[in-house]
């Protein structure tokens, strides 16, 4: 191989090193963002949720349906807990938010065993006992 010959061949591998690398970066943007939008979805859905929730709490508690208006507020509480069951968390979570979890949980299980309750979702039931039992 000549020396002209050699140096293309530097200059093109160089190339396609910085070809690579450019995609991997951009795709790795793309992937980035996408990901991050996912996830900005999910929390305002679920924060829809959330509002939706305490409407029809408030609803019933207006309309004097105390009892329906406890029990709204109470199935969201069962399904907000089990969200938090670090036995079952995908993501790693940071200290701040694990010690956070943990308070939540013990101040709901102190909450339940002040307000004992059995709802029509005996499977639910069972898991967030569980959820208290392991935490």
């Amino acid at each position: 191989m000549t020396m002209a010959g050699y140096w293309k061949f530097l200059i093109g591998m160089a190339a396609v090193a910085a070809g690579i690398s450019g995609s991997y970066l951009l795709g790795d943007y793309r992937g980035y963002h996408r990901s991050f939008s996912a996830r900005t979805n999910d929390c305002v859905y679920g924060g829809t949720l959330e509002v939706e929730s305490h409407l029809s709490a408030l609803k019933n508690f207006r309309a004097g349906k105390t009892a329906e208006g406890i029990e709204t507020i109470e199935a969201r509480l069962d399904s907000q807990l089990l969200l938090m069951d670090p036995q079952h968390q995908f993501q790693p979570l940071n200290a701040i938010t694990l010690a956070q979890i943990q308070k939540t949980i013990q101040n709901a299980r102190a909450y339940r065993l002040a307000h004992p309750r059995k709802s029509k979702r005996s499977g639910i039931d069972t898991l967030v006992s569980d959820l208290f039992k392991r935490n």
